[in-house]
């Protein structure tokens, strides 16, 4: 009897652990799972050299990203600058999300805490966070974070490090050794590049240390017996761009053009053969409130195929080549009318199998200009309006107007994050107005300047006018504002 009573025990307890194997086994099915290591309170955990699987990339390089309200306007601001520094030199874009057509997002949130992580690429359908918390704010750690979001790990994780470093895993704080494992190369490519210790996705030094006059990661020596403080350039490497431009497949040719204007085109190659393949792509972005002018100056490209379907010169009103095309041109002939987006973004693609001295290509020139209307059409969508060259210094001698108008029975919210104009008295050098109404009948809100923000401003009715004007003196800051629709009483 007493053995009986010992086998219905551990019987027993034999069906209990199968009961909790089980509810491990169901949660570990439906709950998703995270691609990020848990951070500790001091800094990032992430690593190094590219992602092997390109189901974690963005779609042609395009992120789009959405700033949580708990950023300041400043923190805002500062965060788009750091993006421009990855979309400068590289085919990435960072675009707005509109929540009708981008599914899968990156989501950029800033705890009350000192956490700094994110997942490696795209890792998950729909949201895709990016904690960028107190201390983590500097331009580092951004470019650090964005090239976890593009799709790397950190550079001491590579297969070959132990040929470039040294880790003193004995100086590492208990519970961060997993940091500081050497991937395979299933896991990871290096795309066929060197090591950097100049790679903005390189550790510190003394990186989770328990004792930080102790280092967990020694450079080795190399030619000429110098290396470079590693883990501390705040600017994107050489390889760093490279290596984004190997993993995202990036044409060869074209660039992302930033400036408020400029010239581009296609460089003649006297070497090239009659039949020479170009692929190239030019991507204009400007401020929110900005529209592109683009003027072809000169175009020779070889018309073999009818509505140059085979060889071309196109233009696109917006970022992707999925936005509606502004034209298709090919031939040798002069473009007098300009091109003009709708929008903030343009995209110039040019392609040809036949480049050579006698069908040379084209040249262009941009600007921007600013005003015009701003239709807000969808209740559960943001709009955005910034001054010209946002996030940088707006330029002299500008004068913008825009007219927002929403449907009748709606008004319009205007929400200033940042402002930082000219001061001076009344207003009377830089500053923004806002009135209530159309042109035939018009109500003044106010005119500010200076630090002096207009804060919210709700529309009386379903139009306002947003007017901006800067002298030919000092340049500011400028400003930054989100536009959304809301109910009449």
């Amino acid at each position: 009897i007493r053995f009986q009573i010992v086998i219905c025990y551990y019987r027993k307890m034999l069906n209990f652990f199968i009961i909790i194997l089980k509810l491990i086994l169901i949660k570990e099915l439906i709950t998703p799972q995270k691609n990020f290591l848990c951070a500790s309170e001091k800094i990032r955990l992430k690593r190094s050299v590219a992602t092997g699987e390109r189901s974690l990339l963005w779609n042609d390089g395009i992120i789009p990203y959405k700033i949580d309200d708990s950023f300041s306007g400043l923190h805002r601001k500062f965060i788009r600058k750091v993006m421009q520094k990855w979309e400068k030199s590289t085919c990435i874009q960072f675009v707005d999300r509109n929540d009708t057509i981008h599914q899968d997002y990156l989501a950029l949130i800033h705890p009350d805490s000192r956490r700094c992580h994110t997942a490696i690429g795209k890792s998950y359908s729909g949201r895709n966070e990016l904690y960028l918390g107190k201390g983590c704010l500097n331009q580092r750690n951004i470019l650090h974070e964005l090239g976890h979001v593009i799709g790397f790990h950190h550079e001491h994780n590579r297969p070959d490090r132990d040929q470039y470093v040294n880790i003193k895993m004995e100086n590492v704080k208990s519970g961060s050794e997993g940091n500081f494992e050497k991937l395979s190369p299933e896991e990871i490519t290096t795309l066929n590049q060197k090591y950097d210790y100049n790679s903005i996705m390189h550790y510190r030094r003394y990186e989770f240390s328990s004792d930080q006059s102790k280092d967990t990661i020694v450079p080795l020596q190399i030619e000429n017996n110098e290396i470079d403080e590693i883990g501390t350039l705040t600017e994107l490497s050489d390889i760093d761009i490279i290596a984004t431009n190997l993993l995202y497949r990036c044409l060869e040719c074209g660039k992302t053009l930033q400036d408020p204007e400029g010239t581009f085109g296609t460089a003649v190659d006297a070497n090239a053969s009659p039949t020479s393949k170009k692929y190239c792509q030019w991507r204009i972005s400007a401020s929110h409130g900005e529209r592109i002018v683009l003027y072809i100056t000169s175009l020779n490209i070889i018309e073999s195929s009818p509505k140059c379907q085979t060889d071309y010169l196109q233009i696109t009103d917006g970022y992707s080549t999925i936005n509606p095309l502004l034209a298709s041109i090919c031939g040798k002939h002069r473009i007098v009318d300009p091109i003009i987006s709708s929008g903030n973004r343009m995209l110039i693609t040019y392609r040809t199998d036949h480049f050579n001295e006698m069908y040379n290509g084209f040249t262009a020139r941009y600007n921007k200009i600013c005003g015009g209307d701003i239709k807000i059409e969808n209740e559960n969508q943001n709009y955005y309006l910034e001054s010209p060259n946002y996030p940088s210094l707006y330029e002299d001698n500008k004068k913008c107007v825009w007219h927002l108008i929403s449907p009748l029975n709606r008004k319009i919210s205007i929400k200033f994050n940042y402002f930082k104009l000219e001061e001076s008295l009344n207003c009377e050098n830089d500053f923004v107005e806002i009135k209530n109404g159309d042109n035939s009948n018009l109500s003044s809100v106010g005119t500010y300047c200076g630090k002096n923000s207009p804060g919210e401003v709700i529309s009386e009715g379903n139009k306002l006018i947003i007017k901006f004007v800067s002298d030919h003196e000092i340049q500011g800051n400028g400003f930054s504002a989100i536009i959304t629709m809301v109910k009449s009483n």
